[in-house]
Formats: structure tokens, C-alpha cells, sequence
């Protein structure tokens, strides 16, 4: 972000790395409230978190795909910040069905595995793939490829959604024989 706002929008480097801190914490701000929002969704339904995850990875694809492809100004801007205040919404889901989804016993062990995935598919490799296609398309090219990410989360969710009830009843059939 701070490379773009300082090649399209001429921001110097300092500035625009004071702009992009701005984006990141719209980002915070949107999981806390996307988490909140998924909550209470979910609240009298169980499939209601999935469904909400997607519509998250939804909007933040549209969003994003349409604010990358408009020219440099501030409705770009404000599509851009609101698709990055999704772009976290799915992080509260994703959690509570792990939890949901596994034993008590092993949810230290879960939780692990849903931070190292969320690090090795996402965080880590997001960085150097966009720095890694921007050197070939450029920039602008590498982030209007970025929205396709939580497109393919959404696709994942939904494959999810498919099993979810048959999952948490296979679960509260093991938890009912182990008494």
C-alpha cells in the first residue's frame, strides 16, 4: 500500500506510509466488527458463521476488484479502505468453526494449525507473490490481481458450509459416546 499511494498518488514515501498505516488499521477495525457482526448472525444458527464469512470474502473481493481498477483518486480510495475493512471478516468465523469443529482437548493444537496455515497460505507468502508479479506486470497489475484471494476463500467456505451440520453432529456423537 505504501508503494502504491506513493507511485499513484505521489505521496511522498513518509506520507504514504503514514496513509497505508491508516488501511491496516481500517483492516483491524473491520475484523473486530465482521467477528461482531458474524456473531450475532450465528447467535440462533450454527451455518450462519459460514455465511457469513463468504459474504465478508464476497464484499471484499467486489469491492476491491472495483476500486483497484478505477483511476487514482479518492472514491478509489474509500473502495480500496472499505474492501480492506472485509478483508479480515472472515478471521472470527474461521476461528469459532475451528473451535466448534474440534475436541476441547485438542483446541491449543487447532488453533496452531489455523495460525500457521493463516501465515504460510496468506500473511507470508501475500507480500513476496504481489512483490513477485508486480516485477513482471508492475504494481498496479500485481494488486488487481489481490482481490482473487478472497474469492478462492470464499469458494473454500462454501465447500465448508456443505458439511458443517454433518461435521458438528458426527462431533456431538463422539462427545455423547465418550461419556
Amino acid at each position: 500500500m505504501p508503494s502504491f499511494l506513493n507511485r499513484y498518488y505521489g505521496m511522498s514515501p513518509g506520507k504514504a506510509a503514514m496513509s497505508a498505516a491508516v488501511f491496516v488499521l481500517v483492516t483491524g477495525l473491520g475484523m473486530v466488527a465482521c467477528g461482531n457482526l458474524a456473531d450475532r448472525l450465528s447467535k440462533n444458527s450454527r451455518e450462519r458463521k459460514w455465511g457469513a464469512a463468504i459474504a465478508f470474502c464476497l464484499t471484499c473481493f467486489t469491492l476491491l476488484a472495483i476500486g483497484l481498477r478505477m483511476p487514482a483518486g479518492p472514491l478509489q480510495l474509500v473502495l480500496i479502505g472499505a474492501g480492506m475493512f472485509f478483508s479480515a471478516g472472515a478471521s472470527g468465523p474461521s476461528g469459532a468453526m475451528v473451535a466448534n469443529l474440534t475436541p476441547q482437548s485438542i483446541h491449543a493444537s487447532a488453533f496452531a494449525t489455523l495460525t500457521l496455515a493463516n501465515n504460510l497460505l496468506g500473511l507470508a507468502p501475500a507480500a513476496v507473490l504481489t512483490g513477485i508479479v508486480a516485477d513482471r506486470i508492475g504494481l498496479l497489475g500485481a494488486l488487481q490481481l489481490a482481490p482473487f484471494a478472497p474469492l478462492v476463500a470464499a469458494v473454500a467456505f462454501f465447500i465448508g458450509k456443505r458439511n458443517y451440520s454433518r461435521d458438528l453432529d458426527r462431533l456431538d456423537a463422539l462427545r455423547e459416546a465418550a461419556r
